[in-house]
């Protein structure tokens, strides 16, 4: 009976496609598009889409469809995984020319300017201050965790455990970030208790499609 439920479950996550929520993504290429050419012509707009439309749909789920300002302050996690985006905790080792060397310095100096402006469109937010707080240490876990990413990235011997609390802490923490953002900017209820609540739903969720997104691409021809 437990298999057959888990099977079910598996089925589901592997056949689920995100689709783009057209007033979400707006707001995010409206952001992209705003910052400095130098920062721009950095950015590969097409990398990572799936895993982005997959936190548009979870934060309309806890939301419904955003208002401007709400839609706008959800990019706060698209900024976030932007930075990863642009600055990879994980490489192959490579010979490097000077070009290269000097483009990887640029994307890290990317990297630090999205940063800054996460932080800001999180500040001006009218959000509870000890919900913003909340929501930027899940900011500051999950850039320790691509530290630890990082050092993991020549790790033969690294077991299931660190593999699966990496993705935890990684792609499951930016969906918990999307969730209690969505969930404090809809104001519902006591904001701190629920906004906590859906976090944890949110970092369930989007480890399990991070792990099922991982499987099908080991397995994809």
């Amino acid at each position: 009976m437990i298999n057959s439920v888990f099977d079910k479950q598996v089925t589901i996550l592997n056949s689920y496609e995100p689709v783009p929520n057209d007033q979400l993504e707006v707001q995010y290429r409206n952001l992209v598009t705003a910052f400095p050419l130098d920062v721009q012509n950095l950015i590969p707009i097409h990398v990572d889409e799936r895993t982005r439309y997959f936190r548009q749909n979870l934060g309309t789920v806890f939301l419904g469809e955003p208002t401007p300002q709400q839609a706008k302050l959800l990019q706060y996690s698209e900024l976030l995984a932007l930075t990863t985006i642009l600055n990879s905790p994980t490489f192959k080792p490579t010979t490097q020319t000077p070009s290269d060397v000097a483009r990887l310095k640029a994307t890290a100096y990317a990297s630090q300017y999205v940063t800054i402006r996460a932080n800001e469109l999180l500040g001006q937010s009218q959000l509870p201050e000890p919900v913003k707080q909340a929501i930027m240490m899940r900011g500051h876990q999950y850039a320790l965790a691509n530290l630890t990413r990082l050092s993991l990235n020549f790790n033969l011997r690294e077991q299931l455990s660190s593999y699966l609390k990496d993705l935890k802490n990684r792609y499951g923490q930016l969906a918990a970030i999307t969730c209690m953002v969505a969930t404090a900017s809809a104001g519902a209820g006591d904001v701190m208790a629920v906004s906590e609540l859906t976090a944890q739903i949110g970092m369930a969720v989007g480890t399990a499609v991070a792990i099922t997104t991982e499987t099908t691409s080991l397995t994809d021809p």
